[in-house]
């Protein structure tokens, strides 16, 4: 589709490939597709989409007229054609401030001179109140602004868009169209910037017209202030059109823009996000763990684990290996002595074990340590006891639960610990 990959012209170090219509149209569409899908996955969905001429097109997807895929080839095709087809440097646009109606006046007393002047100028757009966009032959345009008698201002832009000077591509431009699918709009309603008025539909005549036809962005927006819209949230790579929107009524509304000019792209988007995202407030997930028979019990003090009839469930800690590493390093008096923390600890475990994990509730009461547990390592044999040792556990179905400490080889209890 394109020569130079998009993503290259739009991340290039200079503009030169990106001030260039074939490349600038499809650029626009791009980063706004981009933040409109970013923004959906934050959860944002608009009420309305409106759209600023090529902006119409990443609207028209957001509203679900057309595939993005058709709206990137559409775009693509139009500012190519625009390239081949009409010759740049003839045409001009400037922006000057007056009124759609004075500008209109102005083309007619221009006319008056040059018969042909209608066929080589027109209004472009109508951003506001007072702000308008003239468009077509350069020598017209200066003619048409001057006899305004307003400020005005030349737009750097390689053709005259929105003007009878678009003529020659039209018909190629119909025939790229007509081949797109267009559906009917779903969801979040649109706002025509040709129309000046809320569309469900469009057809190839409607981007054809798009074309040469004047951007009625004032009228568009007086529909969203109609509307009671209290937030706009400007889906472009600076805030312009915030700034033309905010001039064409008063209003109490918040005006966000995506991004900046110059400043941090994650900065401004976490901004905006706290003005457009609502907070979700979800409880905590609460596991309801049960591990599987050949599963051993991972917490280092639940080892062995049986169930007797009654329900009774007996877990077993060896005393070895790294358990035993651990206590090594308690010593009273020359003897390892084991912590009241472990018992307490295992006890702890083995209850969340039995309750399901995280989000339940229960306490400990009536603790009583009878004897102090001690043992030594056997020498030249690591961090292995003398004697064979383990923690027993015995937890009751009524809550209650035991600990004592046993000598599997002699079978016995060794002291009863708790």
């Amino acid at each position: 589709m394109f020569s130079t990959p998009l993503f290259d012209v739009i991340f290039a170090a200079d503009s030169t490939l990106l001030d260039q219509t074939q490349y600038s149209q499809p650029a626009i569409f791009s980063i706004e597709y981009a933040l409109s899908e970013m923004w959906k996955a934050k959860g944002v969905t608009p009420a309305f989409v409106l759209g600023h001429s090529v902006g119409e097109f990443a609207a028209a997807v957001a509203a679900g007229i057309m595939s993005v895929e058709d709206g990137m080839r559409l775009i693509a095709a139009r500012g190519r054609l625009m390239t081949s087809e009409c010759e740049a440097g003839v045409g001009g646009m400037k922006a000057v401030f007056s009124s759609q109606a004075d500008v209109e006046k102005a083309i007619d007393a221009v006319a008056k001179k040059n018969p042909k002047a209608r066929e080589m100028v027109a209004v472009a757009g109508i951003n506001g109140p007072k702000m308008c966009v003239v468009s077509g032959d350069k020598d017209i345009v200066d003619q048409v602004c001057e006899a305004t008698g307003a400020g005005n201002r030349a737009l750097n832009v390689s053709h005259a868009f929105h003007s009878p000077l678009m003529a020659n591509m039209l018909e190629p431009f119909r025939a790229e169209v007509s081949s797109a699918t267009f559906q009917k709009v779903s969801g979040t309603r649109m706002i025509s910037t040709l129309k000046g008025a809320e569309i469900t539909e469009v057809d190839a005549d409607y981007w054809v017209d798009h074309v040469k036809s004047a951007v009625r962005f004032l009228a568009g927006m007086k529909l969203l202030e109609a509307e009671g819209v209290e937030t706009y949230l400007e889906i472009g790579s600076m805030p312009t059109l915030l700034g033309m929107g905010k001039r064409c009524f008063s209003s109490a509304a918040e005006w966000v823009p995506s991004l900046d000019k110059g400043k941090d792209d994650v900065a401004m988007v976490a901004k905006a996000a706290d003005a457009v995202c609502v907070p979700v407030t979800r409880p905590p997930l609460v596991y309801s763990r049960q591990a599987f028979p050949w599963q051993e019990v991972r917490h280092p003090l639940l080892g062995k684990k049986s169930t007797g009839n009654d329900g009774t469930v007996q877990m077993q800690a060896p005393i070895k290996g790294k358990l035993a590493e651990l206590l090594s390093h308690h010593i009273i008096f020359g003897e390892i002595v084991v912590p009241g923390a472990t018992y307490m600890e295992m006890v702890i475990a083995t209850t969340q074990y039995q309750l399901g994990g995280r989000g339940k509730v229960f306490s400990i009461e009536n603790v009583g340590f009878s004897n102090p547990l001690t043992f030594r390592l056997a020498q030249g044999k690591g961090f292995k006891p003398v004697k064979d040792l383990e923690l027993q556990l015995t937890y009751s179905p009524d809550g209650r639960w035991q600990m004592r400490s046993f000598d599997p080889v002699e079978g016995k209890d060794r002291k009863s610990v708790v």
